[in-house]
């Protein structure tokens, strides 16, 4: 798995697809893009795959590439950033 890519993975009886960031302790940790902080570790044996294309309703189909996951982790990266900027605003 590379850093930023889709992956889906099993959260309990639900199918969950977040951003992969990277390996904790042989864990997988994940981010939704529209989440402030990233999930708990993901256990490797709950992963079901990666995204490689996405299907919209119109019935069009489009890869996701590079470009899509160096998106991703800018937004992801955005979120993280603002949070604790908030969050250094509130202490003051």
């Amino acid at each position: 798995l590379k850093r930023g890519e889709l992956v889906v993975f099993k959260q309990g009886k639900i199918l969950v697809c977040h951003r992969f960031l990277g390996r904790v302790d042989g864990a997988l940790k994940t981010q939704g893009d529209n989440l402030w902080n990233p999930d708990n570790p993901v256990h490797a044996s709950n992963l079901v795959g990666r995204v490689t294309r996405i299907l919209r309703s119109s019935g069009r189909s489009s890869r996701v590439g590079r470009l899509a996951r160096w998106k991703g982790l800018t937004r992801v990266a955005f979120r993280r950033a603002k949070w604790k900027a908030d969050r250094l605003i509130r202490k003051r």
